[in-house]
């Protein structure tokens, strides 16, 4: 897995392809034409935040921590989430690892280190992952102090049956 600085190439690509197996899961699962489905930026919410930003309460340092929200977390009905990269700002420079785990299996394991380091504190991976509707499943960072991080943000999309957000 490698993370991007530039949303282009090989990063752009993975994005596509992320995309199409959205579009082609909720053709399949609820019915909608292949592009019948919205399109629509991932928002912290349609992951279990309350908050804008993802929030991170690290009691010990190298730790495995839930993030705020996402501790178990049922992807809504309808809705296909897609994440493709990550965005830091603010303290949550501190977090060095995610871990995704999805239907109690360990899908993904991001090392965000080098992000922190990028002009844009923006990474596009080259491996997206994908949380079906109606599946659970729980994001936890590792940092290297303790405080709580705030300020991290997952890059995505959605794809969704028309009127649970957006109806165009």
């Amino acid at each position: 897995m490698v993370f991007y600085t530039t949303f282009d190439g090989v990063a752009l690509a993975a994005y596509n392809a992320g995309i199409d197996k959205l579009k082609s899961k909720s053709s399949r699962e609820i019915g909608l034409a292949v592009d019948g489905a919205i399109i629509r930026p991932v928002r912290p919410d349609d992951l279990g935040s309350s908050t804008p930003w993802w929030v991170l309460n690290q009691t010990a340092t190298n730790t495995w921590t839930a993030f705020t929200g996402a501790s178990t977390y049922t992807i809504a009905d309808n809705r296909f989430v897609l994440i493709n990269g990550v965005y830091f700002n603010g303290n949550s420079r501190e977090l060095h690892q995610i871990r995704i785990t999805r239907e109690q299996s360990i899908t993904r394991y991001w090392v965000t280190t080098p992000v922190r380091g990028f002009i844009s504190h923006t990474g596009y991976a080259d491996d997206p992952w994908t949380v079906d509707q109606n599946t659970v499943f729980t994001m936890e960072g590792i940092c290297s102090s303790v405080s709580t991080l705030f300020e991290f943000d997952l890059i995505g999309a959605v794809a969704e049956k028309r009127g649970i957000l957006i109806n165009p």
